[in-house]
């Protein structure tokens, strides 16, 4: 049944494995307690198994195993096997632990613009991409690719396709970043036949090779300025797209526009930002009076 289910679709490597584990894992859990067919198996067993699973594993990955086994029963149906119907049990929905990711401060982000002007070189190329992130929320993998047909400087514009998303956006060019793009296109920008904005400041002159290079000259930024980097704390280049949105939202912007700055396709998204507003979050705390 397992290799059948497998092979019923195209599956990625990682995901193919993934559904491969879960599966396995759940007829396992049926062999074990003395069942060998699932025409044998009821609701109940199955949800003993959801209990069972749930002690030894995080909610985000609870999750996951429900959703893989939910399409296991879906397939089971759909050739007729004798199985208990599941898919209601495996369609609760779990919910999933939300972390609170750090972001890249103002002060934070004046240290690290300051360690650019005493950079003897490179200074104006990283300059100009850290406003970029802090100025329009840009993703470091759609910095790279950016184009210099993409800058629409009459009208102070950047047009791109986000590669994550695939979704096109439009962002206003700030005078601060689009000074630093100046500055660094007019009097740094070695000449190349790359059509990307960034280039590499040492021979041979083409783009860019991909966004790990951005955090990577970033966090070099940081280590200068004396900030001290722990895992997950979300100082990375990342902190200053989380830095815009919390900017945005407590500034007054809805939501909605929040999400269409970011880029979101979903506007729920935008909403995690509301988490970074601590200070607003205060306001709608409940006292202890009459407690």
């Amino acid at each position: 049944l397992r290799s059948g289910f497998l092979d019923s679709r195209i599956f990625h490597p990682n995901t193919r494995h993934d559904f491969s584990w879960a599966v396995r894992r759940y007829l396992c859990y049926f062999q074990d307690h003395g069942i060998f067919s699932l025409a044998g198996a009821t609701v109940e067993d199955a949800r003993n198994f959801i209990v069972e699973t749930a002690s030894t594993m995080s909610s985000g990955s609870l999750h996951n195993v429900l959703c893989y086994l939910k399409q296991f029963h879906i397939y089971l149906s759909g050739i007729n096997e004798p199985a208990p119907d599941c898919t209601a049990l495996f369609s609760v929905p779990v919910q999933r632990e939300t972390h609170i990711r750090g972001y890249v401060s103002d002060e934070e982000l004046e240290s690290i613009l300051a360690q650019t002007d005493l950079s003897p070189r490179h200074s104006r190329r990283d300059r100009a991409i850290i406003m970029l992130g802090a100025t329009t929320g840009l993703r470091a993998a759609d910095i790279v690719k950016l184009k210099m047909s993409d800058i629409d400087w009459a009208n102070g514009e950047i047009r791109i396709t986000q590669r994550k998303t695939g979704a096109p956006i439009t962002l206003p060019l700030m005078k601060p970043a689009g000074e630093a793009l100046k500055d660094y296109i007019l009097n740094e920008r070695k000449p190349s036949d790359a059509g990307e904005v960034f280039i590499r400041a040492l021979a041979p002159y083409v783009a860019l090779t991909d966004s790990q290079s951005v955090e990577y000259l970033f966090d070099q930024y940081c280590k200068k300025a004396g900030i001290e980097r722990k895992p997950f704390d979300g100082k990375g280049f990342h902190g200053l797209r989380r830095r815009l949105g919390k900017s945005l939202l407590v500034s007054g912007s809805p939501v909605a526009v929040v999400s269409q700055v970011l880029g979101h396709q979903d506007a729920e998204t935008a909403k995690h930002y509301l988490s970074l507003d601590s200070e607003n979050l205060k306001e709608c705390a409940l006292d202890f009076s009459g407690i």
